[in-house]
Protein backbone atom coordinates (compact mmCIF):
# COMPACT_ATOMS: atom_id res chain seq x y z
CA UNK A 1 0.00 0.00 0.00
CA UNK A 2 1.42 3.72 -1.33
CA UNK A 3 0.06 5.28 1.94
CA UNK A 4 2.14 8.52 1.18
CA UNK A 5 0.49 8.21 -2.60
CA UNK A 6 -3.17 8.25 -1.12
CA UNK A 7 -2.36 10.94 1.69
CA UNK A 8 -1.08 13.23 -1.57
CA UNK A 9 -4.44 12.03 -3.44
CA UNK A 10 -6.74 13.09 -0.75
CA UNK A 11 -5.13 15.78 0.09
CA UNK A 12 -5.21 16.97 -3.61
CA UNK A 13 -9.00 16.46 -3.35
CA UNK A 14 -9.59 18.06 -0.30
CA UNK A 15 -7.74 21.48 -2.05
CA UNK A 16 -9.93 20.95 -5.24
CA UNK A 17 -13.07 21.42 -2.94
CA UNK A 18 -12.15 24.34 -0.93
CA UNK A 19 -11.24 25.81 -4.09
CA UNK A 20 -14.50 24.75 -5.75
CA UNK A 21 -16.33 26.31 -2.25
CA UNK A 22 -14.56 29.45 -2.57
CA UNK A 23 -15.67 29.52 -6.37
CA UNK A 24 -19.24 29.37 -5.08
CA UNK A 25 -19.83 31.98 -2.63
CA UNK A 26 -23.40 31.07 -2.03
CA UNK A 27 -22.88 27.14 -2.29
CA UNK A 28 -24.32 27.20 -5.76
CA UNK A 29 -21.79 25.19 -7.62
CA UNK A 30 -22.83 22.05 -9.63
CA UNK A 31 -19.44 20.32 -9.37
CA UNK A 32 -20.10 20.39 -5.69
CA UNK A 33 -21.71 17.74 -4.74
CA UNK A 34 -20.19 15.26 -6.81
CA UNK A 35 -16.87 16.26 -5.46
CA UNK A 36 -18.47 16.02 -1.83
CA UNK A 37 -19.42 12.70 -3.25
CA UNK A 38 -16.12 11.18 -4.41
CA UNK A 39 -14.01 11.92 -1.75
CA UNK A 40 -16.31 10.80 0.65
CA UNK A 41 -16.23 7.23 -1.07
CA UNK A 42 -12.17 8.03 -1.06
CA UNK A 43 -11.85 8.51 2.10
CA UNK A 44 -13.99 5.86 2.95
CA UNK A 45 -12.02 3.34 1.10
CA UNK A 46 -8.63 4.92 2.29
CA UNK A 47 -9.54 4.65 6.31
CA UNK A 48 -10.23 0.76 5.38
CA UNK A 49 -7.10 0.08 3.35
CA UNK A 50 -4.94 2.16 5.90
CA UNK A 51 -6.24 0.01 9.08
CA UNK A 52 -6.12 -3.65 7.12
CA UNK A 53 -2.27 -2.59 6.26
CA UNK A 54 -1.65 -1.35 9.36
CA UNK A 55 -3.07 -4.57 10.69
CA UNK A 56 -1.28 -6.85 8.88
CA UNK A 57 2.03 -4.21 9.03
CA UNK A 58 1.92 -4.55 13.19
CA UNK A 59 1.38 -8.41 13.19
CA UNK A 60 5.10 -8.93 11.50
CA UNK A 61 8.46 -8.65 13.38
CA UNK A 62 9.24 -5.60 12.08
CA UNK A 63 6.19 -3.90 11.82
CA UNK A 64 5.67 -4.96 15.91
CA UNK A 65 7.80 -1.47 16.63
CA UNK A 66 4.97 0.42 15.91
CA UNK A 67 2.29 -1.33 18.32
CA UNK A 68 2.74 0.89 20.94
CA UNK A 69 1.61 3.82 18.98
CA UNK A 70 -1.17 1.67 17.53
CA UNK A 71 -3.27 2.99 20.38
CA UNK A 72 -2.87 6.25 20.05
CA UNK A 73 -3.48 5.90 16.35
CA UNK A 74 -7.03 4.55 16.74
CA UNK A 75 -7.94 7.05 19.12
CA UNK A 76 -7.22 9.71 16.46
CA UNK A 77 -9.09 7.85 13.92
CA UNK A 78 -12.10 7.17 15.90
CA UNK A 79 -12.36 11.42 16.53
CA UNK A 80 -11.84 12.38 13.15
CA UNK A 81 -14.73 9.46 12.17
CA UNK A 82 -16.96 11.11 14.83
CA UNK A 83 -16.31 14.65 13.89
CA UNK A 84 -17.23 13.80 10.60
CA UNK A 85 -19.76 12.17 11.91
CA UNK A 86 -20.84 15.21 14.08
CA UNK A 87 -20.09 17.16 10.68
CA UNK A 88 -22.22 15.37 8.44
CA UNK A 89 -25.63 15.18 10.73
CA UNK A 90 -25.32 18.96 11.43
CA UNK A 91 -24.56 20.06 7.70
CA UNK A 92 -27.75 18.75 6.13
CA UNK A 93 -28.35 20.44 2.81
CA UNK A 94 -30.69 22.71 4.20
CA UNK A 95 -28.21 24.07 6.89
CA UNK A 96 -25.68 24.60 3.97
CA UNK A 97 -27.73 26.51 2.17
CA UNK A 98 -28.51 28.63 5.10
CA UNK A 99 -25.47 29.07 6.68
CA UNK A 100 -22.60 28.91 3.56
CA UNK A 101 -20.05 30.43 5.00
CA UNK A 102 -20.31 28.55 8.23
CA UNK A 103 -20.69 25.41 6.38
CA UNK A 104 -17.24 26.55 4.10
CA UNK A 105 -15.44 27.62 7.19
CA UNK A 106 -16.66 23.69 9.36
CA UNK A 107 -15.68 21.94 6.19
CA UNK A 108 -12.07 23.65 6.31
CA UNK A 109 -11.53 22.55 10.07
CA UNK A 110 -12.45 19.17 9.61
CA UNK A 111 -10.27 19.15 6.67
CA UNK A 112 -7.43 20.66 8.58
CA UNK A 113 -8.06 18.11 11.14
CA UNK A 114 -7.85 15.20 8.57
CA UNK A 115 -4.45 16.81 7.35
CA UNK A 116 -3.16 16.77 10.65
CA UNK A 117 -3.93 13.11 11.37
CA UNK A 118 -1.90 12.24 7.74
CA UNK A 119 1.12 14.06 9.22
CA UNK A 120 0.74 12.11 12.44
CA UNK A 121 0.93 8.58 10.32
CA UNK A 122 3.63 9.85 7.93
CA UNK A 123 5.84 11.10 10.66
CA UNK A 124 4.86 8.01 12.91
CA UNK A 125 4.83 5.02 10.61
CA UNK A 126 7.12 6.72 8.41
CA UNK A 127 5.00 6.10 5.29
Amino acid sequence: MDCSGEHHELRRMMEDFAELMTMSPDGSCAALPHARLLFSRRFASHMAEEAEYLRVLTASPAGSRFLPILPEYQDRVRQLRADYSAHVQKWTPRNIDQRWPDYVSAVLALQDKFRNLMAWEENSFAF
